[in-house]
């Protein structure tokens, strides 16, 4: 991992909405009873299931339950039928049933949340999904199902797309580029600057776009941001390195070269609970610690607007009224790292959405008040 400048980590989406089990030959060796395997009914079901005939499959796998009551296999097999035909009431029986079986499958915690929140019991949800984590901490789609609970928002790309449409900036500067995606969702005649030592384009661009292959480190050191944009930065999105300090110095940076009308966006502002906020990744789903820059800037800089939106998986925060004047924070830095630097996550626990300024209003109000404060001239 890079110790400066840019390298954006993207969090995998989750998975497709049935893929409880994977429809495999039958395990003969199935210790749970006496396994069915050469029994018609149960060959038939299983037929049935994979040509996708899932009501015939699910009155096949239940007669053969009644001779072998706890069968494994055929009760995982029910529950990725009445999964499939979204029965979650009757598959949270199954499921339940195979758990008194089989207590520390963490996928069977997994889709135990996910049923219930089919059915509307989010505190069960959250339960089974933490459940989940404690028999396997890298549960990626656990800890991406947690993410959505929390933050009940549009997907942070959904809100960046609308952010680029609402705003219409005259020009965008994006650390941590990786894909391209986010960079591509800003339209001419937005002029475009993208900042990342590796980047992995895999998308074109509609508006005009330079992306610069270094570190955002180096790249300040080398340029005037405003005058390779044509005037002040307009709107600026951090997703970097998902360290505290990283942040912070790319907001310093682009506060040089910004007016009182700058946006700045930062990304992974909401951590989902102290083992994915960790500065060292050991996780998949990961946010590091970002979002320290909110209470620091809070502390430092309350001339600033922070609003952070609840947008999943780990949250974006928006600060505007930015002054190229200002020195605070550079003057302050070498007490600001040693303050927040060793921030613990426990920081966060009295009250997580306050500390972090998170609004539940959504893009929407928070677009009102920077458009307002436009239109008064704050320019």
């Amino acid at each position: 991992m890079y110790k400066t400048g840019a390298r954006c980590v993207t969090i995998a989406p989750p998975p497709a909405p049935f893929s409880f089990y994977e429809l495999r030959a039958p395990e003969m060796n199935d210790p749970s009873s006496t396994a069915p395997h050469q029994e018609p009914d149960f060959q038939q079901a299983c037929a049935c299931h994979v040509q996708g005939d899932l009501v015939a499959a699910q009155a096949l796998y239940e007669q053969v339950l009644q001779r072998h009551p706890g069968h494994v296999e055929t009760l995982r097999r029910l529950a990725d039928v009445l999964l499939r035909q979204d029965k979650a009431a009757p598959a949270r029986q199954v499921l339940e049933q195979l758990l008194a079986l089989q207590p520390a499958d963490p996928q069977l915690h997994y889709w135990l949340g996910h049923v219930n929140r089919r059915l509307g019991e989010m505190e069960e949800a959250r339960r089974y999904y933490r459940q989940a984590l404690m028999r396997h901490a890298d549960y990626l789609e656990a800890h991406w199902a947690l993410a959505e609970l929390e933050l009940p928002g549009e997907p942070y790309y959904q809100v960046l797309q609308q952010i680029h449409a609402d705003l219409r900036p005259a020009n965008y500067v994006e650390i941590g580029v990786e894909t391209g995606k986010s960079l591509a969702y800003a339209r001419p005649p937005t002029r475009c600057i993208g900042i990342d030592p590796e980047p992995r384009i895999e998308c074109s661009f509609s508006a005009p776009t330079r992306i610069y292959t270094e570190t955002s480190d180096d790249f300040f050191r080398k340029y005037d941001l405003r005058a390779k944009l044509g005037g002040p930065v307009d709107l600026a999105f951090i997703d970097g390195l998902h360290l505290f300090e990283a942040a912070l110095r790319d907001f310093i940076n682009i506060e040089r070269h910004a007016d009182a009308a700058t946006v700045v966006l930062f990304h992974d502002c909401i951590p989902l609970d102290a083992v994915t906020a960790r500065r060292e990744r050991v996780t998949r789903f990961w946010s590091g610690d970002t979002w320290k820059v909110i209470p620091c800037l809070k502390h430092y800089r309350p001339d600033l607007e922070i609003v952070t939106l609840a947008a999943p998986p780990t949250g974006l925060a928006v600060a505007w009224g930015l002054d190229p004047r200002s020195r605070v924070l550079e003057e302050h830095l070498e007490e600001i790292l040693a303050t927040y630097g060793d921030l613990d996550y426990s920081y966060l626990e009295p009250d997580k959405f306050q500390r972090l300024n998170v609004t539940h209003g959504g893009w929407p109000a928070v677009r009102d008040r920077i458009l307002a404060r436009r239109q008064a001239g704050q320019r």
